[in-house]
Protein backbone atom coordinates (compact mmCIF):
# COMPACT_ATOMS: atom_id res chain seq x y z
CA UNK A 1 0.00 0.00 0.00
CA UNK A 2 2.98 2.10 -0.21
CA UNK A 3 2.39 5.37 -1.99
CA UNK A 4 -1.73 5.28 -1.86
CA UNK A 5 -1.35 7.36 2.15
CA UNK A 6 -0.22 10.79 2.87
CA UNK A 7 1.11 11.59 6.00
CA UNK A 8 -1.62 13.86 7.87
CA UNK A 9 0.94 16.26 9.20
CA UNK A 10 3.07 17.34 6.62
CA UNK A 11 2.24 15.38 3.19
CA UNK A 12 4.72 13.29 2.80
CA UNK A 13 3.67 9.69 1.54
CA UNK A 14 3.38 7.31 3.63
CA UNK A 15 5.45 3.97 2.78
CA UNK A 16 7.45 1.00 4.10
CA UNK A 17 10.00 2.69 6.25
CA UNK A 18 11.07 -1.00 8.42
CA UNK A 19 11.35 -4.71 6.87
CA UNK A 20 11.34 -5.97 10.86
CA UNK A 21 8.65 -8.38 11.74
CA UNK A 22 6.86 -8.08 8.61
CA UNK A 23 7.26 -4.41 7.75
CA UNK A 24 6.19 -1.04 9.14
CA UNK A 25 4.48 1.99 7.26
CA UNK A 26 5.46 5.57 8.67
CA UNK A 27 5.76 9.03 7.31
CA UNK A 28 8.88 9.21 5.13
CA UNK A 29 9.09 12.42 5.60
CA UNK A 30 10.00 11.46 8.97
CA UNK A 31 12.74 9.52 7.65
CA UNK A 32 14.49 12.48 6.62
CA UNK A 33 13.88 14.65 9.39
CA UNK A 34 11.21 16.97 7.56
CA UNK A 35 8.17 15.83 9.51
CA UNK A 36 7.93 15.09 13.11
CA UNK A 37 5.41 12.11 12.82
CA UNK A 38 7.61 8.96 14.05
CA UNK A 39 4.49 6.54 14.47
CA UNK A 40 5.27 3.23 12.88
CA UNK A 41 2.41 1.27 11.82
CA UNK A 42 2.78 -2.77 11.28
CA UNK A 43 2.33 -3.47 7.50
CA UNK A 44 -0.50 -5.87 8.15
CA UNK A 45 -2.48 -3.98 10.63
CA UNK A 46 -2.50 -0.88 8.73
CA UNK A 47 -3.51 -3.09 5.37
CA UNK A 48 -6.22 -4.74 7.19
CA UNK A 49 -7.33 -1.62 9.10
CA UNK A 50 -7.87 -0.07 5.38
CA UNK A 51 -9.17 -3.21 3.92
CA UNK A 52 -11.89 -3.38 6.43
CA UNK A 53 -12.98 0.45 6.12
CA UNK A 54 -13.37 0.09 1.90
CA UNK A 55 -15.26 -3.38 2.83
CA UNK A 56 -17.36 -1.35 5.37
CA UNK A 57 -18.20 0.75 2.24
CA UNK A 58 -18.86 -1.36 0.02
CA UNK A 59 -20.91 -3.79 1.96
CA UNK A 60 -23.29 -0.49 2.64
CA UNK A 61 -27.15 -0.78 1.43
CA UNK A 62 -27.16 2.69 -0.03
CA UNK A 63 -23.51 2.43 -1.90
CA UNK A 64 -24.42 -0.75 -3.10
CA UNK A 65 -27.80 0.58 -4.26
CA UNK A 66 -26.05 3.40 -5.97
CA UNK A 67 -23.31 1.03 -7.57
CA UNK A 68 -26.47 -1.01 -9.59
CA UNK A 69 -28.24 2.58 -10.53
CA UNK A 70 -25.37 3.37 -12.38
CA UNK A 71 -24.23 0.36 -13.93
CA UNK A 72 -27.78 0.40 -14.72
CA UNK A 73 -27.41 3.85 -16.62
CA UNK A 74 -24.38 3.18 -18.07
CA UNK A 75 -25.63 0.00 -19.88
CA UNK A 76 -28.98 1.92 -21.05
CA UNK A 77 -26.00 4.59 -22.37
CA UNK A 78 -24.33 1.88 -24.30
CA UNK A 79 -27.87 0.37 -25.94
CA UNK A 80 -29.11 3.91 -26.64
CA UNK A 81 -28.19 3.51 -30.26
CA UNK A 82 -28.66 -0.44 -30.65
CA UNK A 83 -31.89 -0.19 -32.53
CA UNK A 84 -30.50 2.57 -35.03
CA UNK A 85 -27.39 -0.14 -34.97
CA UNK A 86 -30.09 -3.17 -35.94
CA UNK A 87 -32.14 -0.84 -38.56
CA UNK A 88 -28.61 -0.54 -40.60
CA UNK A 89 -27.26 -3.33 -40.40
CA UNK A 90 -30.60 -4.99 -41.62
CA UNK A 91 -31.03 -2.74 -44.31
CA UNK A 92 -27.23 -3.52 -45.36
CA UNK A 93 -27.80 -7.54 -45.01
CA UNK A 94 -31.33 -6.35 -47.56
CA UNK A 95 -28.74 -4.75 -49.90
CA UNK A 96 -26.33 -7.87 -49.90
CA UNK A 97 -29.04 -9.72 -50.39
CA UNK A 98 -30.84 -8.42 -53.20
CA UNK A 99 -27.00 -7.81 -54.62
CA UNK A 100 -26.62 -12.01 -54.53
CA UNK A 101 -30.38 -12.38 -56.15
CA UNK A 102 -29.23 -9.72 -59.11
CA UNK A 103 -25.92 -11.93 -59.60
CA UNK A 104 -27.87 -15.28 -59.62
CA UNK A 105 -29.86 -13.80 -62.20
CA UNK A 106 -27.40 -12.66 -64.47
CA UNK A 107 -25.38 -16.13 -64.19
CA UNK A 108 -28.81 -18.10 -64.87
CA UNK A 109 -29.45 -15.51 -68.10
CA UNK A 110 -26.49 -17.39 -69.18
CA UNK A 111 -24.00 -13.86 -68.90
CA UNK A 112 -21.78 -15.25 -66.19
CA UNK A 113 -17.81 -14.86 -66.08
CA UNK A 114 -15.15 -15.18 -63.89
CA UNK A 115 -15.17 -12.14 -62.32
CA UNK A 116 -19.26 -12.03 -62.00
CA UNK A 117 -18.08 -15.31 -59.80
CA UNK A 118 -16.19 -13.73 -57.45
CA UNK A 119 -18.19 -10.83 -56.87
CA UNK A 120 -21.02 -13.24 -56.05
CA UNK A 121 -18.75 -15.32 -53.84
CA UNK A 122 -17.76 -11.94 -52.33
CA UNK A 123 -21.77 -10.87 -51.68
CA UNK A 124 -22.01 -13.90 -49.77
CA UNK A 125 -19.31 -13.49 -47.67
CA UNK A 126 -20.29 -10.10 -46.22
CA UNK A 127 -23.69 -11.67 -46.20
CA UNK A 128 -23.06 -14.13 -43.74
CA UNK A 129 -20.68 -11.51 -41.63
CA UNK A 130 -23.83 -9.61 -41.86
CA UNK A 131 -26.17 -12.16 -40.87
CA UNK A 132 -23.85 -13.07 -37.84
CA UNK A 133 -23.22 -9.22 -36.77
CA UNK A 134 -27.15 -9.25 -36.73
CA UNK A 135 -27.80 -12.29 -34.40
CA UNK A 136 -25.24 -10.48 -31.90
CA UNK A 137 -27.15 -7.46 -31.83
CA UNK A 138 -30.35 -8.89 -31.42
CA UNK A 139 -29.12 -11.27 -28.69
CA UNK A 140 -27.13 -8.30 -26.58
CA UNK A 141 -30.74 -6.37 -27.59
CA UNK A 142 -32.23 -9.38 -25.28
CA UNK A 143 -29.76 -9.95 -22.93
CA UNK A 144 -30.50 -6.53 -20.80
CA UNK A 145 -28.30 -6.11 -17.68
CA UNK A 146 -31.10 -6.33 -14.84
CA UNK A 147 -29.80 -6.14 -11.05
CA UNK A 148 -29.64 -9.30 -9.03
CA UNK A 149 -30.78 -9.24 -5.80
CA UNK A 150 -29.50 -7.00 -3.22
CA UNK A 151 -28.95 -9.54 -0.21
CA UNK A 152 -27.26 -11.96 -3.23
CA UNK A 153 -24.63 -8.81 -3.80
CA UNK A 154 -24.13 -8.03 -0.29
CA UNK A 155 -23.20 -11.48 0.49
CA UNK A 156 -20.81 -11.11 -2.49
CA UNK A 157 -19.30 -8.20 -1.54
CA UNK A 158 -18.59 -9.28 2.20
CA UNK A 159 -15.60 -11.57 0.79
CA UNK A 160 -14.44 -8.40 -0.30
CA UNK A 161 -11.83 -8.03 2.09
CA UNK A 162 -10.12 -11.74 2.03
CA UNK A 163 -10.01 -11.31 -1.89
CA UNK A 164 -8.52 -7.84 -1.38
CA UNK A 165 -5.63 -9.03 1.18
CA UNK A 166 -4.62 -12.07 -0.82
CA UNK A 167 -2.96 -9.63 -3.23
CA UNK A 168 -1.97 -6.81 -1.34
CA UNK A 169 0.33 -5.75 -4.08
CA UNK A 170 -2.49 -5.40 -6.71
CA UNK A 171 -5.01 -4.69 -4.48
CA UNK A 172 -3.32 -1.58 -3.67
CA UNK A 173 -3.20 -0.37 -6.99
CA UNK A 174 -6.90 -1.22 -7.72
CA UNK A 175 -7.97 1.03 -4.34
CA UNK A 176 -5.55 3.85 -5.28
CA UNK A 177 -7.25 4.32 -8.42
CA UNK A 178 -10.68 3.97 -6.58
CA UNK A 179 -9.85 6.11 -3.55
CA UNK A 180 -7.25 8.47 -4.62
CA UNK A 181 -4.98 9.37 -1.45
CA UNK A 182 -5.69 7.98 1.89
CA UNK A 183 -4.38 10.47 4.76
CA UNK A 184 -3.40 9.05 7.49
CA UNK A 185 -3.51 11.21 10.60
CA UNK A 186 -0.96 9.67 13.62
CA UNK A 187 -2.58 9.39 16.78
CA UNK A 188 -1.60 6.90 19.75
CA UNK A 189 -3.64 4.53 21.55
CA UNK A 190 -4.06 3.70 24.72
CA UNK A 191 -1.34 2.32 26.86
Amino acid sequence: MSGLMTCAKCGAAIAQVSGKAGGYYGCLGATKNACDNRVLVRRKLAERVILSAVKEKLCSTDHLQYLLQRVEQEIRELNRDLPETIKIKQAEHESEKRRIQNFVEFVAEGRGSRALGEALAASERRADELRGELAALRRSQDAVFQASALAWIEERVATIQQVLERHTERSALLLRKLLGMVTLEPTHGDP
